[in-house]
């Protein structure tokens, strides 16, 4: 995890525990005594790769199954028996490919859905929610089916997402969002050297981040085409090389919330996972913060990324309405101990509410002492924030809506690009020489 995710880290388990409505009494699903009718048990296959990391899977499957008594749904891990996570991820991809498609696919990363899509291995949910009264799109959040649509298009579902974004004070960036590589270039420079640019790592270098975020822009998956070749992954990759490592943040030392506060981070790339991690950006850059979105050249540039795996169907599926039921339950299901916003707009709306009151909890002497919401330290003392006003919540909804993308990674992709991109960074070949070697590799795989 990032260093500056960590310092910024807000929300305690107790006051995540009741943001997502895990406290009390559950609401029972309208999913769990739907059956298909069928003689015996009817078998579901889902498959995927290491469901140990994600147990909001494993459990939804359990709770699924165990109030089921015509469908079962058998999870198959390509990581059974294999030792490396690559070859499990191969295993898969080579399964699909060949026609040998489960029910139910788990395709968030590294596992690359695009390409099944692309390729008419996935059903339609929107097929599937037109008739649907109980589970149609206008019940989930808007901004996450314009993100996740692929020509007009939606393939798969997660119970939660979070924001990926770039930030900093409208007094130095503007108010505009969605802005091109060459405007942040000019808001880079224009600074007299000393704006910088922070938020990537080793893991999760500026490459990786920004060619993952406009990767919708370089290649259109239903008609197995890509664009690397274009003026835009051109920009991309003149940043990369010569602009980033310029203006790069270096860590005063004095810890990266008061270096903010000195305005020693000129834009910060990052995420938002809750309500209180955009009260804290609130709480540093106070009524100046603005969000920038990732450089573009169409759109906010804001990102929205899935929390939870994501879960498609087959289009091969004989089963597609059990399979729906189950999909259906899990986007409802609680994720407790995770930040996140919820999928559906009711409990979007609902963790909102929430967030503007003032919660409670005893102390360990017994008293009654408010609970905060989330919480950052400035290098000197502790900030506590106790709730949200209607503003900054209907500030946060703004963003939400305005994301237009969604950000996931495409692994097998970005491998092609790290390897060739080296040689750019070398001085050994230039930006339109990088550009045509990658557009003829990522064009042969598409094809494979």
């Amino acid at each position: 995890m990032k260093k500056w995710r960590m310092v910024l880290s807000c929300v305690l388990l107790v006051v995540l525990l009741s943001l997502l409505g895990c406290a009390g009494k559950k609401e029972e699903s309208r999913y769990l005594n739907v059956a298909e009718n069928n003689q015996g048990k009817n078998v579901l296959k889902l498959a995927g790769v290491c469901f140990a990391d994600h147990p909001e899977v494993q459990e939804a499957v359990a709770e699924f199954n165990a109030v089921q008594d015509k469908v079962q749904i058998e999870l198959h891990d390509y990581m059974d028996g294999v030792e490396d996570f690559n070859d499990a991820v191969s295993r898969m991809n080579l399964d699909i490919m060949r026609g040998n498609i489960p029910d139910l696919l788990m395709v968030s990363s590294p596992i690359d859905s695009s390409v099944y899509a692309g390729k008419g291995l996935l059903c339609d949910l929107y097929s599937l929610m037109k008739d649907d009264v109980d589970f149609s799109k206008e019940m989930i959040v808007s901004s996450v089916l314009s993100s996740y649509k692929e020509n007009g298009k939606l393939y798969s579902l997660m119970p939660g997402f979070a924001i990926k974004s770039a930030w900093g004070k409208a007094s130095e960036l503007g108010s505009k969002n969605g802005k091109s590589f060459q405007e942040f270039r000019d808001i880079l420079k224009g600074g007299n050297g000393k704006r910088t640019v922070s938020g990537f790592s080793a893991d999760e270098s500026a490459l990786v981040v920004l060619t993952n975020a406009l990767m919708d822009d370089f290649i259109d998956w239903e008609k197995g085409a890509c664009y690397f070749d274009g003026k835009e992954f051109h920009h991309l990759l003149d940043f990369i090389s010569k602009d980033y490592k310029r203006y790069e943040y270096v860590p005063s030392g004095n810890g990266f919330v008061r270096d903010i506060l000195d305005n020693k981070v000129t834009i910060l790339f990052g995420e938002i996972f809750c309500v209180g991690d955009y009260l804290i950006q609130r709480q540093l850059y106070g009524d100046d913060l603005v969000f920038l979105g990732m450089p573009t050249d169409s759109g906010s540039g804001t990102a929205l990324f899935a929390v939870g795996a994501r879960i498609a169907i087959s289009s091969k599926t004989k089963n597609k309405a059990a399979a729906w039921n189950f999909l259906k339950y899990y986007c409802e299901k609680d994720m407790p101990n995770r930040s996140y916003f919820p999928i559906m707009t009711q409990k979007f709306e609902s963790q909102l509410r929430l967030s503007q009151d003032v919660m409670t909890m005893s102390d360990e002497s017994g008293n009654t002492v408010e609970k905060p919401l989330a919480f950052y330290f400035d290098g000197v003392q502790n900030h506590m924030i106790y709730k949200a006003t209607k503003k900054e919540c209907d500030d946060l909804v703004s963003l939400v809506q305005s994301a237009d993308r969604k950000f996931e990674y495409h692994p097998e992709i970005m491998k092609i690009i790290q390897e060739e991109v080296g040689s750019l960074m070398s001085g050994d070949k230039s930006i339109e020489d990088i550009s045509e070697v990658i557009q003829n590799r990522v064009e042969l795989y598409l094809k494979e």
